[in-house]
């Protein structure tokens, strides 16, 4: 029960022997009790809106879409017996933030529904595996539970987007599993390639090595160990070569000059000095070459890089994928759906003989060569997205500045935040939206600037690797 304050006015009249003014008295303690009454009610409104507001978003993340229209059921009706205005624009706000998570809530439904066919399938697999083909049929308990299984798998499998996506739940992780066992017999390789370096070529302690690594099916590391020992060998002799070299560059140095992009600054130069400033670079071309051919990364197997190339493909269009929030563009995620076998074939084939760091920037260069338009919006796209959440972040952080009672650590003051966030930023868009409406076209683009669109990413500091360079070379008639 609330308490009741009372006034000093109130307490002047109590202490009062003569109680004249005894009905001024009875209004005062009838206003505290309303008072006191309107606070309970005030306060247990909030904590039933807000158990609702709580309540629809757990079931966004369970993927729980009839809960959620609970939730925001239960918060209209709320909405349709309040009068209160403040309270209105609370849970006007609560009913908008459930709403706005509805798409989200139906995609986690629909993976829930997904995994639970993978699941069941796995169990009547399962089942289908103990059954004793001598004696017949499953045990009556055992097939209680199969015919079961079976019924439901029916009903699930109604669900056409939870089948599509349990199909590509499966597919992933088939590539991923490939992905690992490559990538665990890739680190081994790597390490028998470093126990050969260190044994002398011919020794008897090398060649027991190399024997336990043919048993093991790890012969790749012998023969890369010998193309660098023989790759290092020819450096060497290229290397002192080239030192002994003097006088006047030859038509060969010169192209070769021309290759490293060095003959326009040395072309002119004394030819002592075009000597020294071409052997210094055709020194460094030898290392960098040699240093790439020695470099620890082994190169994937056909299955291997195939799992790298639809793996890539794969992340590439999640990332951009962005159709279900601009219908009207084509975006690289449904360029990559819709390849067909032929197109994955071709760029596999480019990925022949590549290291899987290559492998992975081919399939980059590849959708650049071929969608370029929708990968630059795709990189546009992300980074926009980012700029948008720092952004909001910065504002939230803002709102705990402004407002020094809100608790960064408390959930409520944290959703309190939240929301202002929310609303300013609103604010903001709406006010550039009506600073650049009823401009001409010139003056729009003219104040918001040139338009730009995010660099190729290159985990290789060039655009195109050398490997892809020279495949694509040969592919062509």
């Amino acid at each position: 029960m609330a308490k009741l304050q009372f006034g000093r006015s109130m307490l002047a009249s109590l202490a009062n022997p003569n109680f004249g003014n005894i009905e001024g008295l009875g209004r005062q303690i009838g206003s505290a009790q309303a008072m006191a009454q309107d606070a309970e009610r005030q306060k247990e409104f909030d904590a039933n809106a807000f158990k609702l507001f709580r309540q629809g978003l757990f079931s966004v993340d369970e993927g729980d879409v009839a809960a959620l229209s609970d939730s925001t059921s239960g918060l209209a009706d709320l909405l349709a017996n309040t009068r209160d205005e403040k309270d209105r624009v609370v849970l006007q706000d609560y009913i908008t933030q459930l709403d706005a998570q509805r798409t989200a809530t139906e995609t986690k439904a629909t993976t829930n529904t997904a995994e639970s066919i993978i699941k069941t399938e796995q169990a009547l697999e399962k089942l289908t595996s103990e059954m004793d083909t001598i004696s017949g049929p499953l045990a009556p308990p055992q097939q209680k539970v199969f015919d079961a299984l079976t019924q439901r798998l029916g009903v699930m499998k109604q669900n056409s987007k939870a089948v599509i996506e349990a199909d590509t739940i499966k597919y992933n992780a088939e590539v991923d599993s490939i992905t690992r066992d490559e990538t665990l017999r890739g680190l081994r390789i790597d390490k028998a390639v470093r126990d050969l370096k260190n044994l002398p070529a011919g020794s008897k302690a090398r060649e027991a090595l190399e024997t336990q690594l043919e048993s093991q099916n790890l012969g790749e590391a012998i023969d890369f160990a010998v193309q660098s020992e023989q790759e290092a060998e020819q450096r060497e002799r290229e290397l002192m070569e080239l030192r002994g070299r003097t006088g006047s560059l030859n038509a060969e140095e010169i192209q070769n000059a021309k290759d490293l992009g060095i003959w326009g600054k040395i072309e002119s130069l004394p030819t002592a000095t075009q000597r020294n400033l071409y052997n210094a670079a055709a020194e460094q071309d030898i290392k960098l070459r040699t240093d790439i051919a020695l470099r620890p990364i082994t190169v994937p197997n056909a299955a291997r890089a195939k799992a790298i190339v639809l793996g890539e493909l794969r992340e590439i269009a999640r990332q951009g994928d962005f159709t279900d929030l601009m219908p009207w563009y084509d975006d690289i995620a449904t360029k990559i759906r819709g390849l067909g076998d032929e197109k994955v074939q071709e760029l596999i084939d480019l990925t022949q003989g590549l290291s899987e760091i290559e492998v992975r920037q081919e399939v980059v260069n590849w959708l650049y060569d071929n969608y370029e338009t929708e990968m630059q919006r795709s990189d546009q796209y992300r980074a926009n997205i980012n700029k948008e959440v720092e952004l909001f972040d910065q504002l939230v952080q803002r709102m705990f500045i402004d407002d020094p009672k809100l608790n960064p650590d408390d959930e409520i003051d944290l959703a309190v935040a939240r929301r202002r966030a929310e609303r300013l930023r609103d604010d903001i868009k709406r006010g550039e939206s009506s600073n650049m409406s009823g401009r001409s076209g010139a003056e729009r683009r003219r104040q918001k600037g040139p338009s730009k669109v995010a660099e190729p990413y290159d985990v290789l500091g060039g655009k195109t690797s050398v490997g892809g360079q020279m495949n694509r070379r040969m592919n062509k008639p």
